[in-house]
């Protein structure tokens, strides 16, 4: 998702009347998938809204 929020910056600096800028071009593929190297924790609620 990191990618898409980088284009929509690029959209907006190319709709900008600052500096000239040509537009991206951009390919999505369907199949693609990597591993994240990082962590997360997950935060739920239980049935007394406590998070876990």
């Amino acid at each position: 998702m990191n990618k898409f929020s980088k284009y929509n910056a690029y959209i907006g600096l190319v709709n900008s009347d600052t500096i000239p800028v040509s537009t991206p071009r951009m390919i999505v593929i369907d199949d693609f998938t990597t591993k994240i190297p990082e962590t997360f924790d997950v935060v739920i609620k239980d049935k007394n809204k406590n998070l876990v």
